[in-house]
């Protein structure tokens, strides 16, 4: 997964031994790697990184999807427990996730190596699916929720969603930009250019004006975004992405926990 462990504690060793400031030399080493100084895993700045990348390669044809898992009542571990066993319940977790240290040998647990893991933020973590339809990637991710109790004693929820379903190839080319901010910006002629659109991409009309609904409601609620739309549209499209799975992560904490739901033509769980 891209992340050499051995490699990264000794060098934080030596930090560590160089002087009072190792803390503040710790984490500054930890963000300049993009790793998380607590966990080890990728941190959200370097996923997004990462994605953006694996979006680019979604336009040769690769199918991606993307998940979030966050640990269940977390707040509690910390609060009856106190905030070092919440750590060590974050660096176990980040361990099953990549399968490392005493989970190495354990089989069909975590993800595959081609796959990433980022501590998204406090107890969410982020996995980036490259070459995975969201059906499979669904499975994997709740096949992993079913096995974190065992073997890390918590429960987690999960939300996981595609490229195609939140709507990244629509940005991603300059038609569907087009079509995208005349229809943001309530453009008379957003229809002429969808039809147009629609008419050179020989797409499923349905699909394409859902997935622009869902591209233009994430813009109402990031209007700080529009600029990257147009500047930095991968960057845009990963974080399209991400807020999707974010909000199938919610749908799961909203309807009792410890289950994971997906975002397709709507939300969904099995």
């Amino acid at each position: 997964m891209g992340f050499n462990k051995g490699a990264y504690y000794r060098i934080v060793e030596l930090i560590r031994n160089s002087g009072s400031e190792s803390a503040g030399l710790e984490n500054a080493f930890a963000d300049l790697i993009g790793t998380d100084p607590l966990t080890g895993v990728y941190n959200r700045r370097a996923m997004t990184e990462r994605l953006a990348g694996e979006i680019q390669a979604t336009m040769r044809g690769h199918p991606l999807s993307v998940g979030i898992l966050d640990i269940d009542f977390f707040k509690k571990i910390n609060d009856q427990f106190g905030h070092g066993k919440g750590d060590d319940v974050l660096v176990d977790f980040a361990n099953f996730l990549t399968g490392r240290d005493h989970f190495k040998d354990v089989e069909d647990i975590g993800f595959r190596e081609t796959d990433s893991v980022g501590r998204y933020g406090g107890e969410e973590f982020q996995i980036i699916l490259p070459d995975t339809a969201l059906m499979k990637a669904y499975t994997t991710m709740d096949r992993v929720r079913e096995k974190t109790f065992d073997h890390v004693g918590v429960n987690v929820s999960g939300g996981v969603t595609s490229d195609t379903a939140a709507g990244v190839p629509l940005v991603l080319g300059e038609r569907g930009r087009n079509v995208v901010r005349s229809y943001f910006e309530g453009d008379q002629n957003a229809l002429k250019f969808l039809e147009k659109y629609l008419e050179l991409s020989k797409k499923d009309p349905v699909k394409v004006k859902k997935i622009l609904e869902n591209v233009n409601q994430y813009l109402k609620e990031f209007p700080g975004d529009y600029e990257l739309l147009q500047t930095e549209p991968e960057i845009f499209a990963s974080r399209l992405v991400t807020h999707y799975a974010d909000k199938a992560l919610y749908v799961s904490k909203n309807n009792g926990r410890n289950m994971v739901t997906g975002f397709g033509n709507g939300f969904f769980h099995m």
